[in-house]
């Protein structure tokens, strides 16, 4: 069952302005959670990576969606469908039918980061990166079940350090004794 019209929709409201790290996960998953309705696995991941960035005061829900999308942080998923519960062959297929989707979202939105959720995919997320021409980094993370969490928090929060602090200092700076008059 393809995506949702809630789901597409709240993707697209958190869609930020200036995509400075792209989330590619392989699918939504199967069971009505998802990132964007914050309630998913991958949500208080994601959660608790930019908790270690901006501190304790992390806002959740809707307003943490909301922090993210300002911080330039977006998700989108390579399959169309859930895929956790489909055969190996199936995935895949999905998988490799939502690249050009995912190329094309990278050429629009010139991400510095590209974060490939879950070494399997990784290898099509790079794929995806060279055919849209994007000068973005591939950063491939485990998915943040289990034993593979924390190394996902932390990888992430540093993603999350190095994409503010080249925001921060691509912000120009005016002359001492200026004003905006």
């Amino acid at each position: 069952m393809p995506e949702s019209r809630a789901i597409r929709r709240l993707r697209a409201d958190y869609r930020p302005e200036v995509v400075r790290v792209l989330l590619v996960g392989e699918s939504a998953p199967a069971g009505g959670t998802h990132y964007y309705l914050a309630n998913s696995i991958l949500f208080s991941a994601v959660r608790q990576a930019f908790t270690l960035v901006y501190g304790a005061r992390t806002p959740l829900g809707e307003e943490f969606l909301g922090l993210a999308r300002d911080a330039g942080v977006w998700l989108v998923d390579l399959a169309a469908e859930p895929v956790n519960h489909m055969a190996p062959t199936d995935r895949r297929r999905l998988v490799k039918a939502g690249a050009r989707r995912v190329t094309r979202q990278i050429r629009e939105t010139s991400p510095q980061f590209v974060v490939a959720i879950k070494a399997t995919i990784a290898g099509a997320v790079a794929e995806c990166v060279e055919r849209s021409g994007s000068t973005a980094e591939l950063v491939a993370l485990p998915f943040p079940a289990m034993q593979g969490r924390w190394r996902f928090v932390e990888g992430l929060a540093t993603v999350i350090r190095r994409a503010r602090r080249s925001a921060a200092a691509a912000v120009p700076k005016r002359p001492v004794g200026t004003t905006d008059a």
